[in-house]
This record gives structure tokens, C-alpha cells and sequence, in this order.
């Protein structure tokens, strides 16, 4: 810039108390001074104070009275540029540059508002005709500076390197070396640079500016900071403004506030200073207080688009949104091209419903791409939002195209493939990504995430490292390890990462929302409330924070004040349709199903199709067995968002349900192709394959898994499986690792651990841990029913009871959907609650027996049978405790013991279904010595009129479900001729000749009940067990007796009667008769597989208590 006429005394003060920062005296000198160099510093000081319409009438009368004088022309196109109007602006500069030509600051600023208009080509040659025009230096910085533009960083590097090496004593040239080596991703080498320069010229405040800009960049809170300090030394108006703004970066809310505060009691009213006092203000929560802040700036600078547009979104953070959208439009107004302003009023539009205006109005700002990245990247959400997807992506290339935001949209294009494409499409776009920048962070923490969810830990581990070398404060890196350590069990480094994550990043409440969950899952509920105070209302997180509120108070108990948390969160945010998900979930828990589906309709008609209300409507159509609507529903759900992983598991999960578990297998391997071999689909197929009586399959399934990422959900998974498999050694070698990341994570190790224990029918052990598991995870239902089971058959009828009560409590709501009684006494468990305490003096007896020392308690257990022989309690304890003490032999002798080698099978249909046939047929495969017959309804009829008693056939005919048909005709069959029984949902898994070759002429298994199974039974002709137990079931069906089937005519009735026998007057009549061992069976016979017919009125269980599958139900949109 040319050199000003030195003039003394007023002036010179002037200067003086702008170097020193003291901008409201400096325009106090300078105006008194008057000369025309003090009238246009003048102007330049009222700019700085944000007097942009009092420094343009001061420059507009200095430039009408000196036409010629260019610092006015040059004063105006500053004011211009503040105001973001660049077309004036360049012709302020140009009209300053024609007036001193030997300026060539007004050459160079001309050329930068041809770049802010878009008019890439002309700014370059502006700046080719300026180096052309300059000394060498200057003209290769010029040069630089064009390469800049074109996006040509490596030859910006080049010429600003020797620019700088020819004319190291302007530090100016030293610091544009710097920003190109930090432009190319060179940070290291960028800070060595700026170090230097520092050391060189340690007055210069551009060195500890840019490495508190570098820091910044890296996430380097401390760094940051250190240099902003050192900033403000040197300059003590903007570096205290700055130094101000790395406080508010690292959450140092109170020394920030302080800064900006004392910065306009010393120089007056400025719109910097309000910005920050308005963002510490957001902070806090306070966002009156910060639009009083924004207010205040908009009057001091009303031309300024950033600052009306923040006015804007600070108004639509407290609901004002004709105030927010007035302030938003007159951002556009003022710059046409501003993002902040377009996306404010955007999400104005879309408060008020207007969806589609919204989306135009971005699309407009992007204008085919010939707008700012920023703006294409703001459409690609806005569309990606509206399920737009490939219009997404196509976007999105674009931007990729462009060189100065190739990486990031290629990033994007990752997150967008992975939806749309899965892993491995995401994969190759962050492959790319990285080939252009090592080091992008986002870039390796997608790809850690993406290791992560398939179980590669280590290598997901390595990406986030990488990541947080690249920007040590990157706080998203360490959610990312903190998810990594819950995946490996190892709570304690989660939450060190979690906090690491805090640290790093204060101003993102996501660690701090995830922390306050955890730490409340492990009874610190004041710590975590405490916790999200610090996430203001208005804060982007607040409706995460709400959500998390409300389950820390349904952690507390408090399921009731959980779900009115809920239903005020749904209402606050109702453009978030999973907040009002999870609130009906809760109220239909509670039994309050009409509230729940009125909110859900709500939420529909605000967002009609969105995938999260789908999934609801599917879960409550598979609740009602309506399985087409659930599988049309979850369809739509994929459709809309394909990277939503449950409703293709489910998917895949119905078509097993509904008779094609091939398919269903199928389905899962497709699901794996695109996802990736994530654990939830490794447990899903493996969780599959046991249903469907493949254990073997199953554990092989699991074992693989395992290899490649052992979760504590997966080995507890395994565990179970095991369990239900009765492999009981593998189940316990499974739990010997305990760890668990996460409160659920606990929960399921300690519940499969009581699992193992009932197994071994050690229930004091099954209740310790299933009461554990309970108070994890009180909103669990199974955990419950579990903890029922054990109780029940420790004899500990109040705890049982209390827990039935609170399970059919939890399934109010379902129970309402599925038309059944929420009555805890209509259900198995208490179906057998009420037959073990109807009688007390029974029930006693079994308590006294239960005391007594092993060596007396199977004695007294059997007085209790033969006292009060129809107690089907003291014959389930009888084989319990015969199991126990190793009364119930494995052998009774040689030989078949006389029964038949015909395997008898039932279908009342004459037309079995193909995934029942197949059941069927494994018994013909794997016993080929064997006849095989399979008796329909009128057949097993017309062989009752051949063979049994009148009485025998009339209750068949009686009878209320085709299962209770099946266990008379198993029975009369049996008695008859003998021979082979096993029903139509077992899977035949290996010969069973071993099984018969222990000269037994009765063979039954015992249950995980401790009764007697009657789904496999095998006995000689005329067995009197089997004749006693027709006789007393003909009974009870004829009598009309009102005990479920289970009790009535199936393993309930079979326990009474051999029990008896063995305890009672005809011990000879059980002689012959042998209780398999659970888990020896379970290795020959898979049973009580997945069949079709299980979600209709077919199976016994849907109709037993009163409930009716609905037709209908659930619209398929």
C-alpha cells in the first residue's frame, strides 16, 4: 500500500491507540484529526466496530469530496465485502486501483471479489496481470494465490515456496507457504513452518493465528488454546476475540463469556464480541440470552448475512418462527448464496409442514452445481432426509468432482452407499477418499465403524488410532473406541474413552448423552442426570438427551414417570417419529394401548411412511401372529431405508415362520453379503438353525461368529443355545468369561448363567442370577418368565407370583393387541402357580420334604405323592429330586424291552405342510429299520372305533384343540399296539435304536419342568402307565374338567401317573419304565422346532388362554 503523509500529533495518537487495540479511542483521534487519511481510517474503525452504515456515509463524503483519493474507493469496498455484497465491492477496488496503480492490495482484493461472484476464469487473470505487474516474489505469490483459486494446491505450494524463500523478511510470504502445506494435508510440515516463522518474527501475529487455526483443525483443544494466548499478547482486539473462541471450542464457557464481556466494556458495542457472548450463551442453554446477544449484532451490522442468518437460528431454537424466518430471508436477500441462512429457513419451512418448499429452496442454492459445495451438501441431506436417496448420491458425485471437496463428499457418498449398497460399496468410497487424503478423519472413522460392526476389531481399532493421529481431539474417534470396548466386554475403557471423548470435544453432548446412560445403568442415577443438565434445551442433542432421561427413570422404576418423559419428548420433536416409537412402546407396556397407538398416529400423519412407524406397526401385526401384514410392512420399512438391519432380519426370520426356513437361510446369507458378517445376523442365523432342530448347525454357526468377534451378546447367545441343546459343558465354558460392556450386556451373561443353573436344576443358583438379570434389564418380559420357572420349582410361591404379576403387567399392552387376558394366572406359568398352591396342606408337605437332608427328602417327597397323588407339583419335584440323586437309572436292561420298531407320527389333516413333512421325514432317514406312519385326523378316529373304549373315542371327538386329540390318540395308540411316538415339530437328529436298547418297555425324557415330555414317547403294547394315563385323561375331557391340555391330557397327566406308580401301591407297573436324561435325549431329538402352523389358532398355546389371533389389524400402506 502506498505510504501515507506523516502528520503529527493527533494522528500519530490515532495510530497508536490502534496498534494498542483501543479501537474506540483511535476513532475518537482520528476524527478530530481530520485530514483526508484520518477521515477514511475513520471509516475503517467504525467498520471494525461493526458501524458498517456510519463507515459508509463517512467513505461515500470523502470519496464525493476527493474523487481521486483511493483509500475512500478502497474503505468502500471493504464496507462492501463486510456486507457481503462482492459485485460492489470489485468496483470499489477497481476504481481505488485505477486511482494508485502502486497499490496493489487494491489489485489483489478486486481479484478476490471476482472469486466470491464465482468469476473463477477473470480472477485468475486479474492475478496472472498483477504478477506480471510486480516484482518477482510478489508476482509468484500472485501466481500462488491464482493456482489457489483454480484449486491447484501443488502449484500454489511451488510458487509460494519461492516466493517466501526470495522475500523471507515479509512474513506474510513465510505464512502463505505455511496455509499451502496445510492445504495439501502437510499439517506437520505446515507447523514446523509456522514455528519457524513464529521464532523469526515474533511479533507477527499470523504465526500463532494460523497454528490456533492448525490445532484447530487437528482437535487439539490444549494446543489451541496455548496458541491463542500467545495470539492475544499480540494482539489484543482480535486475539482476544480469538483466544475467546478457542475457550468456547474446548467448552470453557465462563472465561470465554468473560473475555468477550470485558472486550465491549473497554471498546464499546461490536458484533464480534455479542457473537461470542450469544454462543457461550447456546452453550449454556440460555437461548433467550443468546438471541438478545444476535439482536444486539444484527443493529450494530444489519447488512452482515452470517449475522442475520445466526439471529435466525438462534429464534428457531426457541420456537420463534416467524422471527426465525424473517431473519432468514433477509440473510438471503443480502447474500443470495449464504447456506447457514438457506438451511435455517429450510428447517423453518419444514417446522411448519412445508416439506417440498423446503427442499426446493436448497435445491435452488445449489443451482444444478453451479453454487457453493456447502450447499450441495446441504440438498444431498435435505434429499437423503426425504428418502430421496439416489438423487442423494447424485449430488454428491458431484461435489466429488470438485477438487476443493472431493474428500469430504466422497465420504459422504460412503455413508450413502453403505445404505444403499452396504459395507462393501462404502468401502470402495472411503477407499477412494483416503487415496486422496491419508489422513482424513472422517474417512477412517467410517471405515473403523465398518470393522467394528463386522466384528474386525483389530483393524477397527488401528482405523480410529489413525484417525486420532490425523486430529488428536477428534472426539467422534473416541466414541468409536469407547463402542469397540462394549463390544469386547471391557465397560471401564469404554467410559475412559467416552471421556475422552467429552474432553475432546466439549461443545458435542453425543459422549456425554451415552456416559449418562451408562453411568446410570450402573446405579449412579444422580451422576447421570447431572450429567445431561449440561445439554441445553436448545442444544441439537436435546431430544437424545430427553430420550436418555426417560430411561434412566424407567432404570429407576419409574416406568410410569419414564413414559410421561416419553410423551412430552414425542411432542416437543415431533419431526422425530423414533421418540414417539419408543413412548408407545412404553405406555403399551404399561397397558395403555389406546394412548400408544393414538401417538403413533400422530407420528404417522406427521411423517407418513417413515421406516421407524413401520417397524412399529410390524412388531404390533407379529404381536396379533398377522404375519402377512408384519412382512408387507417390513418390506416398506427396507424400501424406505435399506440400511436398517432389524426389519431384513425379520424378513428373513418370517419367511421361517412361515413355512420356508430354507429361504429364511437364504435371506440371512443375502443380508450378510451386504452388511457384511455383522454379529447380529451371525446371531440371528445361528438363533434360526436352533429353532429349526439343527443344533449341530447351529453351533458351528456360532463358533464361527465367535472367531471372528466375540461379543458378550454373542457368547451368551451361544451359551443358551447350548443350554437348550443340553450341551450343558459348552454352556459353561462360554460363561466362564464374564465380561460384559454394557448394563444389557451384563444382564444377558447373568440370565444365561441362571438358565445353566435350572438346567442342573440348581434353582437357588437359577433365582440369585435371574433376580440379577431382572434388576438389569426390569423391562424384560422372558427374564421374568424365566425367573418364574425357577422360582416356581424351588417351591417359592410368593417370589414366583410377584414375578408373574410383573411380567403379565409388561405385556399388558401386547396382551391387548393380541386380544389375550393381561390376568397373570392365564398363562402356562400360572396355569402350574395355581395347581402347586391350590392345595396347602400339599404344599406344605413339599416344603417340609424340600428342607429335609438329601438322603430323607426323595422319601418324603414320595410320601407327598402317594398323600396327595393328583398334585402334579409333588410328581414334578419327585423326578427332580430323583434326578438329583441319581434315582432315575439310565438302563433297566437288555433288549428293546418289546417296543415295536414303527415310528407313529399325527397331522389331523390329510395334507402335511412342507416344513412339518420335513420334520417327518428326518425320522424315516435316520431310522431306516423302522416303519414309519403318519395317522390323520379321520384315520387316528376311525383306529379309536376300531381299538379303544367308547369313552376313549368320545373324547377324541371332544376334544377343544388338535394338540389335546394328539395326546389321546398317542396314548390310546400306544397302550394298544406300542411302539414310537414323536410329534410332528421334532427333528429326528440320530438314531434312536440306542435309546430303545436298554430293556425299557416305557421311555420317556424328562423336561426342562422337571416333568415327564410326551411330545417323544416309546412303549411295549399294553403298558399299564400309558393304559392308567388314557383312562384318567378320557376322564377329564368327558367330565369337561377346565385344566389347560398340559395338565389335562399331556405331560402333566403322564407325571402324575408314573409317578405314582413308582412311589405308590403298584411300583411293579413302573418297573420297566425309563426317564431319559435331558440332555442325552436332546442329542438324538430335536424338538418343539419352528413350524408355520405355530402362529395360527393350530397351536395350543394361541388358544389356551383366551386369545384370538386378529385379522386384519395393521393396514399395509
Amino acid at each position: 500500500m502506498s505510504a501515507a503523509p506523516q502528520t503529527a500529533g493527533l494522528r500519530d495518537r490515532a495510530l497508536a491507540a490502534r496498534a494498542a487495540g483501543d479501537r474506540a479511542l483511535a476513532l475518537a483521534l482520528f476524527r478530530e484529526a481530520g485530514d483526508p487519511w484520518s477521515r477514511s481510517d475513520a471509516a475503517a474503525e467504525l467498520l471494525a466496530l461493526g458501524r458498517a452504515a456510519e463507515a459508509a456515509v463517512l467513505a461515500e463524503a470523502l470519496a464525493a469530496e476527493r474523487p481521486d483519493f483511493a483509500p475512500a474507493h478502497r474503505t468502500l469496498g471493504l464496507i462492501a465485502r463486510a456486507r457481503g455484497d462482492h459485485a460492489a465491492a470489485h468496483g470499489h477496488f477497481g476504481a481505488a486501483a485505477a486511482r494508485d496503480r502502486a497499490d496493489l492490495w487494491n489489485a489483489y482484493d478486486g481479484a478476490q471479489a471476482l472469486r466470491a461472484l464465482g468469476r473463477t476464469d477473470e480472477a485468475d487473470a486479474a492475478l496472472r496481470a498483477l504478477a506480471g505487474a510486480t516484482p518477482l516474489p510478489h508476482a509468484l505469490r500472485a501466481l500462488g494465490d491464482a493456482a489457489r483459486m483454480r484449486g491447484d494446491a501443488d502449484g500454489a505450494l511451488a510458487a509460494l515456496r519461492v516466493a517466501a524463500d526470495l522475500l523471507p523478511a515479509d512474513p506474510w510470504f513465510l505464512l502463505d507457504h505455511a496455509e499451502a502445506l496445510a492445504a495439501l494435508g502437510r499439517l506437520a510440515e505446515a507447523e514446523e513452518a509456522l514455528g519457524a516463522l513464529a521464532r523469526r518474527h515474533p511479533r507477527f501475529a499470523g504465526a500463532p493465528r494460523a497454528l490456533m487455526r492448525l490445532a484447530a483443525r487437528r482437535g487439539d483443544r490444549a494446543a489451541q488454546i496455548d496458541h491463542a494466548r500467545a495470539l492475544a499478547c499480540l494482539d489484543a482486539d482480535a486475539g482476544t476475540l480469538d483466544l475467546a473462541d478457542a475457550l468456547l471450542d474446548a467448552g470453557q464457557t465462563a472465561e470465554a463469556e468473560t473475555l468477550a464481556a470485558r472486550h465491549l466494556a473497554r471498546r464499546g458495542a461490536a458484533p464480534r464480541p455479542l457473537r461470542l457472548l450469544a454462543r457461550a450463551a447456546r452453550q449454556r442453554g440460555e437461548g433467550e440470552r443468546a438471541l438478545a446477544h444476535t439482536r444486539a449484532a444484527c443493529r450494530l451490522l444489519p447488512d452482515a448475512a452470517p449475522l442475520r442468518a445466526e439471529r435466525a437460528a438462534d429464534a428457531l431454537a426457541i420456537g420463534r418462527l416467524e422471527e426465525a424466518e424473517s431473519e432468514a430471508r433477509a440473510a438471503l436477500a443480502i447474500d443470495p448464496a449464504s447456506p447457514h441462512a438457506a438451511r435455517t429457513l429450510a428447517q423453518v419451512l419444514r417446522a411448519r409442514g412445508r416439506e417440498a418448499e423446503a427442499l426446493e429452496l436448497i435445491r435452488a442454492l445449489w443451482a444444478e452445481g453451479a453454487g457453493p459445495a456447502q450447499a450441495g451438501f446441504e440438498l444431498a441431506a435435505a434429499l437423503r432426509d426425504a428418502g430421496e436417496l439416489d438423487a442423494a448420491e447424485r449430488v454428491l458425485e458431484s461435489i466429488a468432482a470438485r477438487p476443493d471437496a472431493a474428500p469430504e463428499a466422497l465420504v459422504e457418498l460412503a455413508l450413502l452407499a453403505r445404505r444403499l449398497r452396504g459395507g462393501e460399496a462404502a468401502r470402495d468410497r472411503l477407499d477412494a477418499a483416503l487415496r486422496l487424503d491419508p489422513a482424513q478423519p472422517r474417512a477412517l472413522l467410517c471405515l473403523g465403524d465398518l470393522e467394528r460392526e463386522t466384528g474386525r476389531f483389530g483393524s477397527a481399532e488401528e482405523a480410529y488410532r489413525k484417525a486420532l493421529r490425523a486430529r488428536p481431539g477428534f472426539g467422534w474417534a473416541h466414541v468409536g473406541l469407547a463402542l469397540l470396548a462394549e463390544a469386547r466386554g471391557d465397560g471401564a475403557a469404554a467410559e475412559a474413552a467416552l471421556r475422552a471423548a467429552i474432553d475432546a470435544d466439549p461443545a458435542e453432548a453425543h459422549p456425554r448423552i451415552v456416559l449418562a446412560l451408562r453411568l446410570a445403568e450402573r446405579g449412579e442415577a444422580e451422576a447421570a442426570r447431572a450429567l445431561l443438565d449440561t445439554v441445553p434445551d436448545t442444544a441439537p442433542r436435546a431430544a437424545e438427551a430427553a430420550l436418555v432421561r426417560a430411561r434412566i427413570q424407567r432404570l429407576a422404576g419409574d416406568a410410569a414417570g419414564a413414559v410421561t418423559l416419553l410423551f412430552q419428548a414425542a411432542r416437543r420433536w415431533p419431526t422425530r417419529p423414533d421418540l414417539a416409537v419408543e413412548a408407545a412402546e412404553e405406555a403399551l407396556r404399561l397397558g395403555r394401548a389406546r394412548e400408544a397407538l393414538q401417538l403413533l398416529a400422530e407420528a404417522e400423519a406427521r411423517a407418513p411412511g417413515h421406516p421407524a412407524l413401520l417397524e412399529a406397526r410390524a412388531r404390533h401385526a407379529l404381536a396379533r401372529d398377522d404375519l402377512d401384514t408384519a412382512g408387507a410392512l417390513l418390506a416398506q420399512a427396507s424400501a424406505r431405508d435399506p440400511a436398517r438391519l432389524w426389519p431384513q432380519l425379520t424378513e428373513a426370520r418370517l419367511q421361517a415362520m412361515g413355512g420356508a426356513p430354507d429361504q429364511g437361510l437364504e435371506r440371512f446369507d443375502a443380508i450378510a453379503r451386504r452388511f457384511g458378517d455383522r454379529p447380529e445376523i451371525a446371531l440371528a442365523r445361528a438363533e434360526l438353525l436352533r429353532q429349526i432342530g439343527r443344533p449341530d448347525a447351529c453351533e458351528r454357526a456360532f463358533d464361527a461368529a465367535l472367531a471372528a468377534g466375540a461379543t458378550p451378546a454373542l457368547r451368551t447367545a451361544a451359551a443358551l443355545a447350548a443350554v437348550e441343546a443340553g450341551r450343558l459343558a459348552r454352556a459353561e465354558a462360554l460363561l466362564s468369561d464374564r465380561r460384559a460392556g454394557t448394563r444389557a450386556d451384563e444382564a444377558r451373561v447373568g440370565f444365561a448363567r441362571a438358565q445353566l443353573a435350572a438346567a442342573r436344576w440348581d434353582f437357588d443358583t437359577a433365582i440369585r442370577e435371574g433376580e440379577a438379570a431382572v434388576r438389569l434389564q426390569p423391562a424384560d418380559g422372558w427374564y421374568r418368565n424365566r425367573l418364574a420357572h425357577a422360582s416356581l420349582l424351588a417351591l417359592e410361591i410368593p417370589r414366583a407370583a410377584c414375578v408373574l404379576a410383573e411380567a403379565a403387567a409388561l405385556e399388558a399392552g401386547a396382551n391387548a393387541l393380541r386380544g389375550k387376558s393381561a390376568n397373570p394366572s392365564q398363562s402356562h406359568y400360572g396355569q402350574l402357580l395355581d395347581e402347586f398352591r391350590l392345595d396347602a396342606e400339599a404344599l406344605a408337605a413339599l416344603r417340609d420334604a424340600l428342607a429335609r437332608p438329601p438322603a430323607e427328602r426323595g422319601e418324603a417327597i414320595a410320601a407327598t405323592v402317594r398323600a396327595f397323588p393328583d398334585h402334579t407339583g409333588a410328581a414334578i419335584l419327585h423326578f427332580i429330586e430323583a434326578r438329583r440323586g441319581g434315582a432315575l437309572t439310565a438302563m433297566c436292561g437288555a433288549g428293546d424291552g418289546g417296543v415295536p420298531r414303527t415310528v407313529h407320527q399325527f397331522w389331523t389333516e390329510p395334507d402335511v405342510p412342507a416344513d412339518v413333512a420335513a420334520f417327518m421325514a428326518s425320522w424315516r432317514e435316520r431310522n431306516p429299520g423302522f416303519r414309519h406312519r403318519v395317522w390323520s385326523g379321520p384315520e387316528a378316529d376311525a383306529y379309536l372305533t376300531a381299538h379303544a373304549a367308547p369313552a376313549v373315542r368320545a373324547a377324541f371327538r371332544r376334544a377343544r384343540e388338535p394338540a389335546m386329540k394328539a395326546d389321546l390318540f398317542r396314548l390310546a395308540l400306544l397302550a394298544h399296539e406300542g411302539g414310537v411316538w414323536a410329534d410332528a415339530d421334532d427333528r429326528c437328529l440320530r438314531p434312536i435304536a440306542p435309546l430303545l436298547a436298554r430293556g425299557a418297555g416305557l421311555l420317556a425324557y424328562q423336561e426342562d419342568l422337571g416333568s415327564l415330555g410326551n411330545n417323544w414317547l416309546a412303549a411295549r403294547p399294553g403298558h399299564p402307565v400309558l393304559a392308567r394315563a388314557l383312562r384318567e385323561g378320557t376322564d377329564a375331557v368327558n367330565r369337561g374338567d377346565g385344566d389347560i391340555l398340559w395338565l389335562a391330557t399331556g405331560p402333566g397327566l403322564l407325571t402324575r401317573v408314573l409317578a405314582r406308580a413308582r412311589c405308590g401301591a403298584t411300583p411293579d407297573e413302573a418297573a420297566d419304565a425309563l426317564v431319559l436324561d435331558r440332555s442325552e435325549f436332546l442329542d438324538h431329538v430335536a424338538i418343539h422346532c419352528l413350524a408355520a402352523y405355530k402362529a395360527s389358532e393350530r397351536h395350543w398355546s394361541r388358544t389356551a388362554f383366551g386369545g384370538r389371533p386378529r385379522q386384519g389389524g395393521g393396514r399395509a400402506a
